[in-house]
């Protein structure tokens, strides 16, 4: 399996502890003993929650001369960081040929949980206020008046007036969510529209998010497993957050940028 197990001292035989991870890779290595002809042989990987729950399954096949073997690599199967798992790999040969000689083989894993990250401490200093400066006037004096002094006959002077420059206000419009019609179209590209999706590739649900992204958004569970209006939720978060990148092939085809 990858990634690989870490080494854990005291555990029994046939346990497996991965670190934290939320996808298993599974390559099985098969060899016929013999006992069946050079036909396709059918190799399962089951993965069920010691909890009890779903249970995901990858299917390949193969084609063995007696006395030879391969590696089959049985894809991605999704699971959560911090739970136990039943691991269960069987071989079957062709219907008829040789009954009843499924072989299999069962190991538990433990999936290491997420480490929590250190909490963030964030210290606000308000600085005072400014003192409040005092109205501008004549400063206070209790000199008396003078005497007017006499003065010659007044000139007449111009009055200046400075032009006004008017005040031009300029409004940036904001960006426009999309519409219905786009959520729709990106649905029929990754998914055909359909919210029930899992074709064993490592994504689900009518937008075809992934384990890790779907446990980013903050959603528990499953996307296929969710409704209609949770997936629709947490793809507008999505594009809001991190744009139409996170489908590109899609956003490509359509046009988003």
């Amino acid at each position: 399996v990858t990634p690989a197990p870490v080494p854990t001292p005291g555990a029994s035989a046939g346990v497996a502890t991965l670190p934290p991870t939320s996808s298993l890779r599974v390559t099985a290595v098969v060899a016929n003993d013999g006992n069946v002809g050079e036909h396709g042989l059918a190799v399962t990987a089951s993965v069920q929650p010691a909890a009890g729950g779903r249970t995901s399954q990858r299917t390949a096949s193969i084609a063995l001369a007696p006395g030879a073997s391969e590696a089959v690599s049985l894809g991605v199967i999704p699971i959560v960081a911090g739970r136990s798992y039943q691991l269960t790999v069987a071989v079957t040969p062709p219907a008829g040929e040789v009954p009843g000689s499924t072989t299999s083989r069962t190991f538990a894993v433990k999936v290491a949980p997420n480490s929590a990250p250190p909490p963030t401490t964030t210290t606000t200093t308000t600085a005072p206020a400014p003192p409040r400066r005092p109205a501008d006037g004549p400063p206070p004096t209790n000199a008396p008046p003078t005497a007017p002094v006499p003065v010659g006959p007044r000139q007449a002077v111009g009055t200046i007036t400075r032009p006004t420059t008017p005040s031009t206000t300029t409004t940036t419009p904001g960006p426009v969510a999309p519409s219905a019609t786009v959520w729709a179209a990106l649905r029929r590209c990754e998914s055909g529209d359909d919210y029930g999706a899992d074709t064993g590739n490592g994504y689900f649900g009518a937008y075809q998010f992934s384990l890790t992204t779907w446990r980013w958004l903050g959603y528990p569970g499953f996307p296929d497993q969710a409704s209609p209006a949770t997936q629709d939720a947490a793809a507008v978060r999505l594009e809001t957050l991190r744009g139409w990148s996170q489908w590109p092939a899609c956003a490509r085809t359509l046009g988003l940028g």
